[in-house]
């Protein structure tokens, strides 16, 4: 059997048949718990491959005291854009003390809405820092706050300039979908369970086995009295256990320490926490691009962290990034994500459409904006008008409005004058009609009465049309005074217009001006900087260079100092052996007196005859003289040759002149017969010779090193590969068991010697001991099995002890016979030992 029984539990309904009820039934203990306490033999796993070594120091404070990092650990990245891997927040936000699910009732399920947003915005925030959504995964204990989180984290809303809007999706496990349509069955949470590419989103208990890069967990429980629910039980510390091993780069966990201290488990891990320097106010941010940290007490609420994505996600110094390609720095803060979707926001100064104003364009717009400067112009009657230079040109101002209502207003005023008079005319003349009928129908009418009649028919049309004329021309009169009034009112703001328009005009003309001097100052300030900048750096260069002659100088003042005081020795060793010598008249007439009395000789080139003291012999038998003049003439021909080797021999060594084989003269008689200036050539061109000797030896000695190195490292290149080769070998073939048919490895052992392949489609049946295909059943075969043992005989089943004793004998033999038959000797104990890591 292979588990461990300090994880979770199993799920069991009613609490008072669980273990932490205490009364015995212990239904939530399982098997393999059972044989652990009651003191079955097992064996321990000590070396964990999962969790940077600060998240697997939380499983050794908490459960494992003895567990081990594996080396590959120790190289696991960072989370980017924090300053810990390992973060505790803490704060003192209540909980949701009444939580209702979708049927109104009273739910059990605890939420704590700070801690959401929170763990939203710092999801937000992970992501922003190129963390990918399936790298990141939210734990929390309640079924309600697992809602609450997809909710929040679904309507969350999209990144800064230069990120994808995209909405964060969150996806769920197949059993927190079950659980969720229990608590609010309106809701399609299948459907999140076919995600693959969001962030997911689960209960502690149903994250057991799982794991992921970066988990952000909450506690939720936060109130006065301490109360922790189920997280305060005496099984707490297995749920504390799954919470704290499932990260493998970085675990975040937020809680209400005041209140989750009043549980031991929780005490003993704050204590690690606070010890390890983890607990913080808030999210201790560091900016991935300049390092810089964040104090987390401002990053403690959901709105902070949310202001500082929205700034950018980095610290709050300007990014100053060169933008390809129009060269301009970027504006923004600094952020995390690359400038490919960075628009320019620079503003720089274009024409208008209609080619008349400079106006500021976006660098990044494809198009300048709408022009507002003002335009002044004539409209079609010649009147002046103002309009921005964006509008189309004005064809009617407004005095031609008040123009045009003026003449509509007197072509009404004449037709209603017409229609009065013409209403007075028809009146009279239906009084004159009525008067001739009258006077008709009447023969006794005087001729007087009717001209009476007529008079004062004629007197009343006249005063009646005198009355309309007057009245007509009043309201003439007054509609002219108030249509000049208007035209002056409209003329005057046509005018005003004009006048604040060249104002306008003016004042911009002296605001551009000013910008254009300011950006002249700053360019000039700018320009001194970098010529400060420039004069400081030379005057560095200048005193870095003075620091390097000072000290050169003063080594060669100590070199001509030892160089003197060498030098006086050597005068005064020479003084004195100067003095110890003969005088050189003593020396002459000695020498004189040697000549004197020495044999002459013939010289083989001049052919005079010379004392023997004038001249020098070679080596070889009755050599052949040379005299001190022509020996020196032959040092100098022999040391300008192109093919000097570096040694002055006989003149007669020759064909022509004698083959003399002597060998080459030695130093001192050169030094002493050929003169000064010849030995002088002789000794340059020697050194010459040596100097070539000794580069073409370094040359060839690097060259020989430079080839033993490459054959070096392409040994160990090679011997590498091998040892890897035969670790892989051994590791797959050998010390990972398999069916012996379709070689699927197996881990399960339940007891019985006698196995069945669990692939589908194989069904192999295969001896435990020795791992034979014993065709469908393999029970006959284990009974008599030879590698079982006289003793074991007949039996099928085993302790996991024995199977495991059994295998690791029988792996650590073959991996002997396959390393002495295929391994060369030299690479024997490396393999050895690294197949012996991986047993």
């Amino acid at each position: 059997m292979i588990g461990d029984h300090q994880q979770l539990r199993p799920k069991v309904e009613t609490y008072s048949l669980t273990v932490g009820a205490g009364l015995g039934f212990d239904l939530n203990r399982s098997l393999f718990e059972r044989l652990i306490v009651g003191g079955s033999p097992h064996a321990v796993l000590e070396v964990q491959h999962r969790m940077r070594p600060e998240i697997a120091a939380i499983a050794r404070c908490m459960t494992y005291p003895a567990l081990a990092d594996s080396p590959a650990v120790r190289g696991r990245p960072h989370v980017r854009g924090l300053a810990s891997d390992v973060v505790f927040i803490d704060h003192t936000q209540p909980e949701h003390e009444d939580a209702v699910d979708d049927l109104g009732r009273i739910s059990m399920s605890k939420t704590n809405v700070h801690e959401a947003e929170l763990v939203v915005e710092i999801v937000r925030y992970l992501l922003l820092q190129a963390h990918e959504p399936n790298q990141i995964v939210v734990l929390a204990p309640y079924l309600g706050q697992v809602k609450l989180i997809v909710q929040l984290l679904q309507a969350a809303s999209s990144f800064p300039d230069g990120r994808a809007c995209a909405r964060i999706e969150a996806q769920i496990g197949e059993l927190d979908a079950s659980d969720l349509l229990n608590l609010d069955a309106a809701q399609p949470w299948h459907e999140l369970t076919e995600r693959s590419d969001g962030v997911r989103v689960s209960t502690i208990d149903n994250y057991q086995g799982e794991e992921a890069d970066i988990v952000v967990a909450c506690t939720v429980r936060s109130n006065a009295r301490g109360q922790l629910g189920f997280l305060g039980k005496d099984d707490a510390e297995q749920r504390v256990n799954v919470l704290c091993t499932r990260a493998r780069f970085g675990f975040i966990l937020l809680g209400n320490a005041r209140c989750l201290e009043r549980a031991a488990v929780w005490a003993r891990l704050l204590a690690h926490l606070r010890a390890s320097k983890c607990v913080f106010d808030g999210l201790p941010v560091k900016c991935s691009r300049r390092h810089v940290l964040r104090n987390p007490k401002e990053l403690g609420t959901p709105a902070n962290v949310r202001a500082m994505i929205a700034q950018g996600g980095g610290c709050t110094s300007p990014c100053e990034v060169v933008l390809d390609p129009c060269g301009h720095r970027c504006a923004l803060l600094c952020h995390p994500w690359g400038h490919e979707h960075v628009h320019c926001r620079r503003a720089v100064r274009v024409d208008c459409r209609a080619g008349i104003h400079r106006i500021d364009r976006a660098c990044s717009a494809a198009a300048p904006p709408d022009c507002h400067h003002d335009v002044v112009e004539r409209c079609d009657a010649g009147h002046p008008v103002v309009r921005a230079c964006s509008q189309p040109a004005m064809r009617n101002c407004r005095v031609c409005a008040v123009l045009r209502v003026a003449a509509s207003e007197e072509s009404k005023r004449q037709a209603q004058l017409v229609r009065d008079e013409a209403a007075i005319i028809e009146g009279l003349a239906t009084r004159a009609f009525d008067l001739v009928s009258a006077a008709s129908a009447s023969q006794q009418m005087a001729a007087d009465d009717h001209t009476r009649a007529l008079d004062v028919l004629h007197a009343d049309s006249r005063r009646e049309l005198d009355a309309l004329a007057h009245r007509f021309e009043a309201i003439k009169l007054a509609r002219h005074r108030a249509f000049n009034a208007q035209l002056d009112q409209a003329e005057s703001d046509a005018q005003r217009d004009v006048a604040a328009a060249m104002d306008k005009l003016g004042h911009e003309a002296r605001a551009d001006a000013a910008r254009l001097e300011a950006r002249r100052a700053d360019t000039e300030a700018a320009l001194q900087q970098v010529a400060a900048q420039l004069v400081q750096t030379r005057q560095a260069m200048r005193q870095v260079a003075e620091e390097d002659l000072a000290e050169r100088d003063a080594r060669l003042h100590a070199l001509h100092h030892a160089v003197e005081a060498e030098l006086h020795a050597d005068e005064r060793a020479f003084f004195e052996a100067v003095a110890a010598r003969p005088s050189a008249d003593d020396t002459a007439r000695k020498l004189e007196a040697v000549r004197a009395s020495a044999p002459r000789e013939t010289c083989q080139i001049c052919l005079d005859e010379l004392p023997l003291l004038d001249g020098v012999l070679c080596a070889r038998l009755g050599g052949h003289f040379v005299c001190d003049a022509c020996f020196g003439r032959h040092v100098l021909a022999e040391a300008s040759k192109q093919e000097f080797d570096g040694d002055v021999r006989c003149p007669c060594a020759g064909a022509a002149v004698g083959s003399c084989a002597s060998g080459s003269y030695a130093t001192l008689e050169v030094a002493r017969h050929a003169g000064m200036a010849a030995f002088e050539v002789l000794n340059k061109r020697r050194l010459e010779l040596h100097e070539i000797a000794l580069v073409q030896k370094l040359e060839r000695e690097f060259e020989e090193r430079h080839a033993h190195k490459l054959a070096e490292a392409a040994q160990l290149a090679s011997d590498a590969g091998e040892v890897k080769q035969a670790t892989d070998i051994i590791v797959e073939t050998i010390l990972t068991l398999r069916c012996p048919r379709c070689r699927q490895a197996f881990v399960d052992f339940s007891g019985c010697f006698a196995l069945t392949c669990s692939r589908q489609g194989c069904g192999c049946g295969f001896c435990a001991w020795c791992l034979a295909d014993c065709g469908a059943d393999a029970h006959k075969h284990v009974s008599a099995c030879p590698q079982a043992g006289a003793r074991r005989a007949g039996e099928l089943f085993g302790t996991l002890d024995e199977f495991a004793q059994h295998h690791a004998a029988r792996k650590r033999a073959r991996t002997e016979e396959y390393i002495d038959a295929h391994v060369r000797p030299a690479l024997q104990q490396r393999v050895r030992e690294a197949a012996l890591a991986c047993l």
